[in-house]
């Protein structure tokens, strides 16, 4: 069999890695294999070998029959949720750098708000990480004061020598106006190449400083593991003779190709379960409209009555 003629789904969780296969007359096939943690592009290839076992080839053939393979993984999510990001540091307006731990002094709805044994959020970024600089733009996305470029290279040289693995640069109002966030950026790119940086005007470009910092905080907990996964995934699918469309399953049930979600790893969480509901809701679609037809056909109304 040549060309392109299959398309997969793979999905990478804590325990199994399963993989589904959609050949050229549209039969569906499933395999499973164990994820492997340590390197869980290890357990995809398994599952691609297993696939391939099946269809009577070898596994470099069958990746040269695909022709869209989409990739679900809960990789960002059981970082977050274990604990085992990477140490991130953060650049921020002068004087805010406390937004993410004062939250908007919000308490669980569920308890009394003087209730003072509620622990404190623990904030993904320590204190001593995240460093104000100097700058200002206005919510018009007018700049009162410029980015300070000597005071944000030190930074980033501190954090750097404090071992960060990523920075994430989150200004005020950069959804308005995101020049001084991409210079911070090009500075951390300049001074430390070999750390990962994300912004917040590409994370989450809304008002409201605490969810966008936020967000961008979590951006750059699971951003290098997530981008070392999936680099060395896309080497070795291409190695291996692969050369059709990859996409990656978002949380929101879109897909994106693998350097957009290397540059915003966010996106990434909840990646795996957020196929299911989709899934569901076309299979529902689909569901409706045959039992509608059925309903008409298999009834009709009598002309002759």
């Amino acid at each position: 069999m040549s060309g392109k003629t299959k398309r997969v789904c793979v999905d990478v969780g804590g325990t199994f890695t399963d993989c589904l296969v959609m050949d050229e007359t549209g039969l569906l096939q499933k395999f499973k294999s164990s994820t492997t943690p340590s390197d869980p592009s290890k357990g995809f290839m398994d599952a691609m070998k297993k696939a391939a076992r099946h269809y009577g080839v070898g596994v470099n053939e069958f990746l040269a029959q695909i022709e869209v393979l989409v990739h679900g993984t809960t990789l960002a999510t059981n970082i977050l949720l274990t604990g085992r990001g990477a140490k991130a540091g953060m650049l921020t307006t002068k004087n805010f750098r406390d937004i993410i731990e004062l939250r908007r002094a919000m308490k669980p709805q569920d308890v009394s708000l003087y209730n003072l044994f509620i622990p404190p959020a623990r904030p993904l970024i320590a204190r001593s990480e995240r460093i104000g600089i100097e700058e200002r733009t206005l919510y018009t996305g007018e700049v009162i004061t410029p980015l300070n470029e000597q005071e944000t290279a030190d930074a980033v040289r501190h954090l750097k020598a404090q071992g960060v693995e990523s920075i994430a640069v989150c200004f005020l109002h950069s959804y308005a106006n995101n020049a001084n966030e991409r210079r911070a950026a090009e500075i951390c790119g300049d001074i430390a190449p070999d750390v990962f940086v994300t912004t917040s005007h590409e994370t989450l470009p809304v008002w409201r400083e605490f969810e966008r910092f936020n967000t961008t905080a979590v951006g750059a907990y699971v951003g290098p593991a997530v981008g070392r996964y999936l680099t060395s995934l896309e080497r070795v699918l291409k190695e291996s003779g692969f050369s059709g469309t990859f996409l990656m399953m978002l949380a929101n049930g879109l897909v994106q190709n693998v350097s957009e979600c290397v540059r915003r790893p966010v996106f990434l969480l909840h990646s795996g379960p957020a196929a299911a509901p989709l899934a569901r809701s076309i299979l529902a679609a689909i569901s409706v409209t045959t039992t509608y037809c059925r309903l008409t056909w298999v009834a009709p109304v009598s002309m002759s009555a």
